[in-house]
């Protein structure tokens, strides 16, 4: 019943924000433009505001534990390398094969990671989703440009593919992140506290904005992929890193983490992404909203297994 509890806080409030967008799209009190120039202000701005304000506010060289991040390096790069190696053999358009394979590896980890590890070992364990959101965000969102930009229609050289990626204002944020903690710059308390409260409106705009976008009309269409996706996604990726992670010795919370990293719902940030870098909107959307709504169990089964197996 705890882990129910646990799942169901940290799930509805994300899908109620959903669920609002859709309803304020589906009345006309915001038309589908202005959606879609909101959408545009969250991934030029709010997103990689999110993403700079995670990596300057990290510290990162207590932050180590090299075979965990080598771990789950291994674990995310061989997942989207598996992805492109199927979906070379579909005749799904790029569009969609770009959505599912960033998908692959993008969980809503920042958002999910941390309150279920603190609300079964408390705040001390906090430390452990902390350091892999740290290491993988980042990472998260350069193989995501990576991965849509090779999807995404046009021929390009490598010196192309480079500007392109360096030009994405996730990447350029993240640099200029990483740019002040090697010199060991802090920002003046003012302008860090203007930046957070901004940060905050993020997730909860995020979200509004992928329920406003939500079309309902391709649902039918991609039904077979949502399931085989969710499938692999929220059962097989986490079944096969877990059970890896557990014959390297870790337990608790470290498993609890690898839980949400690997078998969470995918992040809302992939939505606008994807929407920006010519993939398949409609697709993103409805991965997000369904994998959403179908963790919530996946992540029941999953703490009372481990706890079962005395994991935990």
């Amino acid at each position: 019943m705890g882990s129910f509890v646990i799942a169901v806080n940290a799930i509805l409030p994300i899908t109620a924000m959903i669920l609002l967008g859709v309803l304020t799209g589906r009345t006309g009190m915001i038309s589908k433009q202005s959606f879609r120039e909101f959408n545009r202000f969250v991934f030029r701005f709010s997103l990689p505001l999110t993403l700079f304000m995670n990596i300057v506010s990290a510290d990162l060289r207590s932050m180590m534990d090299p075979k965990l991040i080598l771990y789950c390096f291994v674990c995310i790069t061989a997942t989207a390398l598996v992805g492109m190696l199927v979906m070379r053999r579909s005749s799904l358009p790029d569009s969609k094969k770009g959505v599912i394979v960033q998908d692959l590896i993008r969980g809503n980890f920042v958002i999910l990671g941390p309150p279920l590890v603190q609300s079964i070992y408390g705040d001390a364990a906090a430390g452990i989703p902390s350091l892999l959101a740290a290491w993988f965000v980042p990472y998260f969102n350069l193989a995501a440009t990576l991965i849509l930009e090779r999807y995404s229609g046009e021929k390009s050289d490598l010196a192309h593919t480079v500007i392109h990626v360096l030009k994405n204002p996730m990447i350029m944020a993240a640099l200029a992140a990483i740019f002040l903690q090697l010199l060991h710059i802090s920002l003046p308390s003012m302008v860090m506290n203007v930046l957070t409260t901004a940060n905050r409106m993020t997730t909860p705009l995020a979200l509004f904005v992928l329920g406003g976008l939500f079309e309902f009309s391709s649902l039918r269409e991609n039904a077979k992929i949502l399931g085989v996706f969710c499938f692999v996604r929220l059962i097989v990726l986490p079944l096969i890193s877990l059970s890896g992670a557990v014959l390297l010795g870790y337990r608790e919370a470290v498993l609890v983490s690898i839980l949400v990293l690997m078998g969470g719902p995918i992040a809302v940030s992939s939505y606008a992404m994807s929407v920006e870098m010519k993939g398949d909107g409609d697709l993103a959307a409805q991965i997000i909203l369904v994998s959403t709504i179908l963790v919530i169990p996946t992540f029941i089964a999953g703490v009372t297994i481990l706890g079962t197996l005395g994991y935990l």
